[in-house]
């Protein structure tokens, strides 16, 4: 059972389409997998907007505000997220704020005196 094994690995390793991209392919597959799991990770620690609450599904990915969307009207399931983290700035996104006091705006989009966007959270 050991030789049939074996040979079968001698013959895909010589076969002219996997030769040379073992290690390649591996490697790309890795990176790919660290970077799916490190991503999310990112987002819920290290990111500017971590220190504001919001859904866990919600800081990592555009997929929560699409599905609560989906369902009809989102300013509802929104105002009751806003009542239960008892938060006026509910993280939506990975890159978004939802914002329900209107005072707010005024602050974060003055003329006068310009809220200082860091650039990392204006990347699309």
């Amino acid at each position: 059972m050991a030789s049939l094994y074996k040979r079968m690995v001698e013959q895909v390793a010589e076969a002219p389409a996997t030769k040379g991209f073992g290690l390649s392919w591996t490697a790309t597959i890795a990176t790919l997998v660290i970077f799916a799991f490190l991503k999310p990770l990112y987002y819920r620690s290290w990111h500017p907007l971590s220190r504001f609450h919001g859904h866990p599904a919600a800081t990592s990915s555009r997929h929560w505000i699409y599905r609560v969307t989906d369902r009809g009207f989102p300013e509802e399931d929104l105002e009751k997220l806003h009542k239960e983290y008892r938060t006026q700035a509910l993280r939506i996104g990975a890159n978004k704020l939802h914002i329900s006091d209107v005072s707010k705006y005024k602050v974060i989009y003055s003329q006068s005196k310009p809220f200082k966007n860091m650039a990392s959270c204006m990347k699309l």
